[in-house]
């Protein structure tokens, strides 16, 4: 009888991003041993070919399986930046940020709109809230950066008003506090890095519960419910293709302070400069 064809299934490792991947080895069934003419493989050699083939089927399930969990934890790694003490890297966007210590950032996973959110650690507290931990507004800076064609006035008159415009729109509506429910009062012109940037000012209306001041005497206490504001800024700016978007936001009586240390920490961003081409 003519010999038959098998196929063997080779398992091939590689170290340095730990995928796994497979290969089929084509071999004759008379021969016992299958011979490789590569490395860093895993080699199945002398045994029955019959119930070598069997096994690996066998075990192709689990196998895959192992493969799914490596690619899955490379994709958990990924974040949006590195910190390494108050030096945040965005290598995708191409800036640092060197913030203050008393203010803790985090990252995300990829992909993702936001690429860093920081919140002040020892912040103020309206003495007059009751509750307060679950009424105070806590100072934040969200760092939002994406890629477009479209200029930084254009972006700008697309963000605030033409919603048509800005395909993507709902995306910073519902990461950023000012866009919904806000009054601007006030625009200008500041650098970021030696970048032009438009920089608004909102104030948003909200409620809060606060003791009655009426009844501070009183042993029975009571509370009223008060208006009160959330204040900060917009930050738009273009380097190149990648439109950055900056918010800070903080209850309006401690805007002093923090608008005094947001603006530290935005002296602290610096685009990465890159070595003129060579021709």
């Amino acid at each position: 009888m003519p010999s038959m064809n098998k196929w063997l299934l080779v398992i091939q490792k590689r170290s340095l991003k730990g995928e796994v991947r497979f290969r089929l080895l084509h071999f004759c069934q008379n021969k016992n041993v299958a011979k490789l003419s590569f490395n860093n493989y895993f080699m199945l050699t002398n045994v029955n070919q019959e119930v070598a083939v069997k096994k690996i089927y066998l075990l192709i399930p689990i196998f895959l399986f192992i493969l799914s969990i490596f690619q899955l934890s490379f994709a958990q790694k990924k974040r949006t930046g590195e910190v390494e003490g108050n030096v945040f890297t965005d290598k995708r966007f191409g800036y640092n940020l060197t913030f203050l210590s008393n203010w803790k950032l985090k990252t995300e996973k990829e992909p993702s709109l936001i690429r860093a959110t920081l919140t002040k650690k020892n912040y103020e507290v309206d003495r007059t809230t009751r509750f307060a931990s679950y009424e105070v507004t806590i100072p934040t800076i969200i760092i939002i950066a994406d890629t477009t064609q479209i200029t930084l006035e254009e972006f700008s008159e697309a963000l605030l008003k033409d919603k048509k415009k800005l395909k993507n729109r709902q995306e910073y509506v519902l990461k950023l506090d000012f866009l919904t429910d806000a009054e601007k009062i006030e625009e200008k012109e500041v650098l970021v890095d030696s970048v032009r940037t438009k920089m608004l000012t909102f104030r948003k209306k909200y409620l809060k519960t606060v003791e009655d001041p009426r009844k501070l005497s009183s042993s029975e206490g009571g509370n009223v419910i008060v208006e009160e504001f959330i204040v900060g800024y917009l930050l738009l700016f273009k380097k190149g293709a990648n439109m950055f978007v900056v918010q800070f936001s903080c209850e309006r009586q401690f805007i002093g302070p923090n608008h005094r240390e947001f603006t530290a920490i935005m002296e602290g961003w610096k685009f990465k400069k890159y070595p003129p081409k060579v021709n």
